[in-house]
């Protein structure tokens, strides 16, 4: 098992997105990644019609981790 530095929570939420993703989703592709994308913003989106602020905060870190994996593995598609 390889060391994680997880310096703050968009690397824990990153980390977590790999862990999860492992299990549910299969490999951490581009494509996985805008499906499990959908999956946070419908969170999001409850998350403010529950008026759950607490949730709402940690569902803006998760769509934001999968936003930034996208964005580091944005090269796959050239």
């Amino acid at each position: 098992m390889k060391d994680i530095l997880i310096r703050d929570e968009f690397d824990l939420a990153g980390y977590q997105l790999d862990s999860k993703n492992i299990t549910r989703w299969g490999p951490t592709t581009l494509q996985t990644l805008a499906v499990v994308l959908m999956e946070e913003i419908g969170e999001v989106a409850r998350a403010i019609l529950e008026n759950d602020a607490e949730n709402l905060r940690d569902e803006c870190i998760d769509a934001a981790a999968v936003l930034r994996r996208m964005y580091e593995q944005s090269n796959d598609l050239a």
